[in-house]
């Protein structure tokens, strides 16, 4: 019997660990929907503006989220510890101004492809 108890034991500790683990990888922070302001630029002639335009951000694993919305192509991006984007993952894409701030749970933006532009601004 007291194996068991010992056995159930570690299990919960090492299941609490993971789990307080997860919260503190830095894709975890800024993973979430947002909603905000949408401007976008497509073939540098037609203009988008939306407001109430949501983002979804999504962890692919600790350091990674991906970046994923209707008027813009989607994007995967780097993550440091204090939850900020360092570097997006494709180098064929541009990206600009990408800040979490945490206090706020705002989530800004300047993506570029192929001519297009999109400009996000939105809160969790």
């Amino acid at each position: 019997m007291k194996r068991v108890i010992t056995f159930a034991l570690i299990i919960f500790a090492v299941t609490l660990t993971a789990v307080a683990c997860k919260k503190n990888q830095p894709s975890t922070k800024i993973e979430g929907t947002y909603t905000g302001h949408f401007q976008g630029t497509v073939d540098l002639n037609d203009t988008i503006i939306n407001t109430g335009y949501k983002v979804i951000v999504t962890r692919t694993d600790k350091n990674k989220a991906t970046v994923t919305g209707s008027l813009f192509n989607q994007f995967e991006v780097l993550v440091t510890p204090n939850g900020l984007n360092v570097e997006l993952v494709s180098p064929t894409e541009g990206l600009s101004q990408f800040l979490y701030e945490g206090e706020t749970k705002t989530l800004t933006f300047t993506y570029t492809h192929e001519g297009d532009v999109a400009i996000y601004n939105g809160t969790k």
